[in-house]
């Protein structure tokens, strides 16, 4: 049994998402009295708090729950084609419930590739922060951030045209109505 096109970009998002966890208690200790909180376009800091947990660990805990929704939605989407719109959505309902959940299976997995692109993002933004609140060199992160939100449509870009050929192979691999 082949596995899960989820299995990689889920392995690699709860990774990503360990290291921003730990690099932001690493980084705990070594934070000024004030630390950034917001940049603006031109990738200067324009809204400073006080350090407190809240204010340090707000970003982990928003990629944390973003990661989850994500994950949820990965694995609800196979599960209801009915819910899902996209071309051809007919000849996906026409299929077996077998078939539907895997020609569904890639938009699920880019689903879990987006995860943990707002993961790295995230991460960059976090360490942003913390360079700049220490004097460092946070706007190339923020670059950095900026460049991986490019890449996040190719995901589903990619994973529609996966659906699409599934959806014509299952679809020729039917038997005529009548005979079913």
């Amino acid at each position: 049994m082949a596995a899960s096109p989820r299995r990689l970009p889920t392995i690699a998002t709860l990774l990503a998402l360990a290291t921003m966890a730990a690099a932001s208690a690493a980084a705990w200790p070594a934070l000024p009295g004030r630390i950034p909180q917001h940049f603006d376009l031109g990738r200067d800091a324009d809204r400073w708090v006080a350090r407190t947990p809240e204010a340090w660990w707000s970003l982990p805990l928003i990629a944390a729950g973003t990661v989850a929704f994500l994950f949820a939605l990965a694995w609800a989407l196979p599960r209801s084609a009915e819910g899902v719109n996209l071309p051809d959505k007919q000849r996906l309902l026409a299929l077996p419930r077998h078939q539907q959940r895997a020609a569904l299976e890639p938009l699920a997995a880019a689903l879990c590739w987006v995860a943990f692109v707002i993961v790295l993002v995230m991460g960059a933004v976090q360490a942003a922060r913390f360079a700049t609140a220490t004097g460092g060199p946070g706007q190339v992160l923020l670059i950095v951030a900026g460049a991986l939100l490019v890449a996040l449509p190719f995901p589903f870009l990619f994973a529609m045209g996966r659906v699409q050929e599934a959806i014509a192979r299952f679809s020729r691999e039917q038997p005529p109505l009548a005979t079913r």
